[in-house]
């Protein structure tokens, strides 16, 4: 039998040959390997982003195992919910069979955490919650109407209140809102752990261009309509857009039109060239999103990007605070157009980015982590009653 310090449960991660940018899980799984933890990453073997069907051998990361779950078109549909579910069975199965003192599970995994209660209480491993996304709040942005909604998703709000607050042995968040709506059991140590940044490799000074940039998934959960119309109302900007997905038929159209410039997916050092001539970087969530922090924030903010943003909570919060760029109303193209307009008579302080990049640093973040958890496994006593980051 297999024996792991940690086992990673997440279904959708981005491999660095996949796109650019930090992945949260693949970055903890490299830094836990790299300090003396054994470490094991379940992950499905469709791509999130892409929605295509990854293979083994395009994975060149060790102590990685692809789980086959099915597919989903959309990000937001029942197909999704029964993926997760299927996931979440065939990766307990596999649990079965390993030996592990702990289990780290990237939300979210809805419904399929029963499959883990059973697995906790016969192993005794220590149960980690991980909440990136705020679920099911963000299914808002297709069931908009909020009785709809709630006699629809009830259920699963309920199950995210009881792995939270009763079931896991630590819960943890990317957002300082994430653990107010989350922990209502006071009781419960959360902490707060975010996607982190890593310092840019060119210089903080940069030349003032029209450029604004987008970089990410094309889901439905993105605004790639209203960016598209920016690009239609504003000839004097240049809108660029590169990811995958659903919409991106979308970008391909107008990208033909003239419109903007649709890149589709880009390595690493195409996104940083594309960083270094930007001036503007937007967050373009629709309406009703429950995002709070996204990856996103973070790339823009360490290249030094005038942030438009379109979400609230603690995004929002810390964009304003720090004047880093401006937010606007969701779907709406003029407000956009004004945020741009108002970005554009700012200077970002330096050190205020400087104190930001350092505050989310990759090392910061994920070293802390490992070292918490290697001290929390090696003591095995008082269990529940330690506090990691």
């Amino acid at each position: 039998m297999h024996k792991y310090d940690l086992v990673i449960v997440r279904p959708y991660v981005t491999f660095p040959s996949e796109g650019a940018g930090v992945d949260r899980y693949i970055t903890l799984h490299k830094y836990a390997l790299a300090n003396g933890l054994k470490s094991l990453l379940l992950v499905s073997d469709f791509r999130h982003n892409q929605k295509e069907i990854r293979s083994p051998d395009e994975i060149e990361l060790k102590g990685v195992e692809l789980i086959k779950a099915g597919s989903y078109k959309s990000n937001i549909s029942v197909m999704r919910l029964l993926y997760e579910i299927v996931f979440s069975y065939k990766a307990c199965k596999r649990l079965k069979s390993l030996e592990t003192k702990s289990i780290l599970i990237g939300e979210p995994l809805f419904l399929g955490w029963i499959f883990f209660v059973w697995h906790k209480l016969k192993k005794r491993v220590y149960l980690f919650g991980d909440f990136i996304d705020l679920m099911p709040e963000a299914y808002r942005v297709k069931f908009p109407n909020p009785v709809i909604f709630w006699l629809l998703f009830w259920p699963f709000w309920f199950s995210r209140w009881l792995r939270a607050n009763f079931i896991y042995d630590k819960v943890f968040t990317v957002s300082k809102t994430y653990v107010k709506r989350i922990l209502i059991n006071k009781n419960k140590n959360g902490g707060v752990f975010y996607w982190a940044c890593q310092p840019a490799l060119f210089d903080l000074q940069k030349n003032v261009s029209n450029v604004v940039v987008y970089v990410g998934s094309l889901g439905n959960g993105y605004d790639i309509e209203t960016l598209i119309e920016l690009g239609r109302i504003r000839p004097d900007l240049e809108v660029v857009i590169a990811g995958a997905g659903p919409k991106s038929y979308l970008c391909e159209l107008a990208h033909n039109e003239g419109v903007i410039e649709y890149l589709g997916l880009i390595g690493t050092e195409k996104l940083q060239e594309l960083y270094k001539r930007a001036t503007y970087g937007i967050l373009p969530y629709r309406k009703n999103s429950a995002v709070s922090m996204p990856i996103k924030f973070y790339e823009y903010l360490n290249n030094h990007l005038k942030i438009i943003n379109s979400l609230d909570m603690e995004c929002s919060d810390i964009i304003s605070a720090y004047k880093l760029g401006f937010n606007y109303l969701p779907e709406n193209v003029f407000s956009m157009s004004e945020a741009i307009h108002k970005s554009a008579k700012i200077n970002v302080n330096s050190n205020a980015i400087k104190q930001l990049v350092s505050e989310y640093s990759i090392d910061m973040q994920y070293c802390a982590f490992i070292f918490a958890l290697k001290h929390l496994l090696e003591g095995n006593s008082g269990r529940g009653s330690e506090k990691i980051i």
